[in-house]
């Protein structure tokens, strides 16, 4: 896997591109990233692709650059909040041992 950070600068923002790739396709970026409304997304190795993109962010106004950055920051707010996925863990521990207790198979003490 190989994470590379590029960014762009404009007078009122910066645009931060960040390629996660294995086996030469993009993972878990594409499911964060709603195309033009949290970010962008670029096929690998696709300079085309690549600048028309940079283009069309570079020419957003700051009004909305501020709404599409935003929305991305509270996406991964909520996303990996320790808080949410705490919970989301617990509730996932909770159903498993129950399902384990049903069927015997539950550890005695599991403290």
């Amino acid at each position: 896997m190989q994470n590379r950070g590029v960014h762009a600068q404009k007078s009122h923002f910066t645009v931060n591109f960040l390629t996660e790739r294995k086996n030469g396709r993009s993972q878990s970026l594409s499911s964060l990233i709603e195309p033009d409304r949290t970010g962008w997304l670029v096929e690998p190795h696709d300079k085309t692709q690549l600048a028309a993109t940079l283009e069309l962010a570079l020419s957003l106004s700051a009004r909305k650059y501020k709404h599409i950055s935003s929305l991305a920051r509270r996406k991964a707010e909520c996303l990996f909040d320790r808080r949410n996925n705490m919970r989301s863990l617990n509730a996932l521990f909770a159903t498993r041992m129950a399902t384990l207790r049903l069927s015997g198979q539950a550890p005695e003490n599991p403290g």
